[in-house]
């Protein structure tokens, strides 16, 4: 487990290396023809990819491997990273919407039973006069 943390915390310190590297490089290519902005940025969507794949697995998403338009030769291709951030947000709108809809049934009961505590210390300390 501690492997994956590791794996994980190394990503997660590549990516904001690779942020500020992108933000403090010139738009346009080098003089000397390399396009080091390309190969960066290349670099941080397949590292996006991989947290977007690790999010899925956390929360249980089957992965559609056969899709072959979220696929290319590097991993998630842009319109894959935009579907699975999909099926990311569409599951965490379901774990917020059961979470409303457990709590929201039982709070009124937790706020009743507050109330009758609130009332029988009442009439004891009234009824103890």
């Amino acid at each position: 487990m501690f492997e994956i943390l590791k794996a994980k915390y190394q990503v997660w310190r590549e990516r904001r290396r690779l942020k500020g590297e992108i933000a403090h490089l010139p738009t346009s290519p080098t003089p000397d023809g390399s396009d080091k902005l390309s190969q960066l940025q290349g670099r941080l969507e397949y590292l996006e990819a991989q947290v977007l794949l690790w999010k899925a697995e956390r929360l249980g998403i089957d992965i559609p491997y056969e899709k072959n338009q979220w696929w290319g030769s590097a991993g998630l291709n842009s319109a894959g990273r935009h579907g699975m951030a999909k099926l990311i947000r569409d599951e965490n709108r379901k774990t917020i919407e059961w979470w409303v809809k457990t709590v929201g049934g039982i709070l009124p009961l937790i706020t009743g039973l507050a109330g009758l505590v609130g009332v029988i210390i009442g009439l004891i300390s009234i009824l103890s006069r």
